[in-house]
């Protein structure tokens, strides 16, 4: 189990002092142990440090699933700074967007590090001094588990993106919800396949830097070919992935096709976010992957550890029409209200996430204190919970329920839609 105060830049150098020849990272034929992952991105780190990077700092990166975006991260977060990402494919007025909403100290592209000002005025010339970091005259920081680690933005259906503010303990409570419940434990062959564009994206990366796990970067673009991910998995044992329901059973449905539903042996665990985990797909998935573990994953961006609750799917689940969403991970408090009340089993009302579940809140402090509301609790006591809009009830046997959005959005392929 991890220390809760511990941070994400600690576990993974714990990882680095246990296994540092332990493969990281695979790409295409690239491998990258985890002693040089932490060299690789020391020496960033020591480069943004020489440009005045550090605690209280935003660092902008531009670039796409890869090695070098691990590598970024890591840096940036070894200054003590946070980091935002987005992917090198938007357009440009969107980074821009994102670039001053966050006020960037500097950006990060490609491991080069550009001046914000000259960047937004067109020009991708370096920043003065980005090429003369120390690494020997260079330390990590003490960072706290409160300290920001990312800024990450919603998907805009409601008008503009909101970026949410989340600390390094969100993380820390996300990987030890996996080593605890999910039995990560350095062995695990992850699936890095999700677009710089979904927090998702965030929550594989972290799951194998601070779990020790090996890392496969699927190739930008192929993440939409149920073959490529078939071909992925047969070729490094890929033991864990997660995505949508929607997605998992077209990749089953390729390989039962192609006569490959063996390179699927694998798959020790899988977890189904993104959407809504209907009853089909479910019975289908299960008759298939009987060895593999199918969790459903509820969770919100809002949330620090992007974990409001699990289930692990199961037969009966799949036979009685309703998948749910299950418990809450140690750590977090999930509430369901109405009218400002706490309801009671079988009450619906509206889905609320409280405790270490909260995130920072939003860059826009209106919109957090919209989102972010005190709760009066029976007891008399006071707390903060954050209000997803997302419908549901608990089940007389302790077990929570989605009933749908309060709103007229929907999720499809990971994406919020309104309709």
């Amino acid at each position: 189990m991890l220390d809760l105060n511990s941070n994400i830049v600690e576990v993974f150098c714990s990882w680095v002092k246990d296994r540092p020849e332990h493969t990281a990272v695979i790409e295409g034929d690239n491998r990258l142990s985890f002693a040089g992952l932490f060299d690789a991105a020391k020496a960033l780190a020591a480069r943004l440090w020489a440009c005045g990077t550090g605690k209280g700092d935003v660092v902008l990166i531009i670039g796409r699933r890869s090695s070098c975006f691990i590598e970024e991260v890591l840096a940036v977060l070894m200054t003590g700074a946070a980091f935002t990402s987005v992917d090198e494919a938007f357009p440009r007025e969107r980074q821009e967007m994102i670039c001053g909403q966050v006020n960037a100290r500097v950006i990060l592209k490609d491991r080069e590090i550009l001046d914000t000002g000259r960047w937004m005025a067109g020009s991708e010339e370096p920043a003065a001094g980005s090429s003369e970091g120390d690494t020997a005259a260079f330390s990590i920081p003490e960072i706290s588990p409160e300290d920001m680690a990312y800024i990450h933005f919603t998907s805009g259906t409601e008008g503009v993106p909101k970026g949410v503010k989340v600390q390094h303990r969100g993380s820390v409570l996300r990987t030890n919800w996996a080593i605890k419940e999910m039995g990560n434990d350095g062995s695990d062959v992850i699936l890095v396949k999700t677009n710089l564009s979904f927090v998702a994206s965030i929550v594989e990366i972290t799951r194998g830097i601070m779990t020790g796990s090996t890392m496969v970067i699927l190739p930008q673009s192929e993440e939409k070919e149920p073959a490529k991910y078939l071909k992925a998995i047969g070729d490094h044992k890929v033991s864990f992935m997660s995505i949508t329901p929607t997605m998992l059973s077209l990749v089953i449905s390729e390989a039962e096709r192609s006569g490959r539903l063996d390179v699927l042996d694998s798959l020790r665990l899988v977890e189904c976010a993104g959407e809504a985990f209907r009853a089909a797909p479910a019975r289908y998935i299960l008759k298939t992957l009987r060895h593999t573990r199918i969790v459903n994953i509820f969770g919100q961006t809002e949330t620090s550890p992007i974990l409001s609750a699990w289930h692990e799917v199961t037969q009966e689940d799949a036979e009685k029409g309703v998948i749910p969403i299950g418990l809450p991970p140690e750590g977090v408090s999930v509430y369901v209200t109405a009218d400002g009340k706490i309801c009671g089993p079988d009450e619906p009302g509206e889905i609320c996430v409280g405790d270490l579940g909260l995130s920072l809140g939003y860059i826009d402090e209106e919109l957090t204190k919209k989102a972010y509301v005190l709760q009066k609790f029976e007891d008399g006591t006071e707390g903060l919970l954050y209000h997803t809009g997302d419908r549901g009830q608990w089940r007389s046997d302790g077990v929570l329920l989605v009933l749908g959005r309060k709103d007229s959005q929907v999720k499809i392929h990971g994406q919020r839609v309104e309709l």
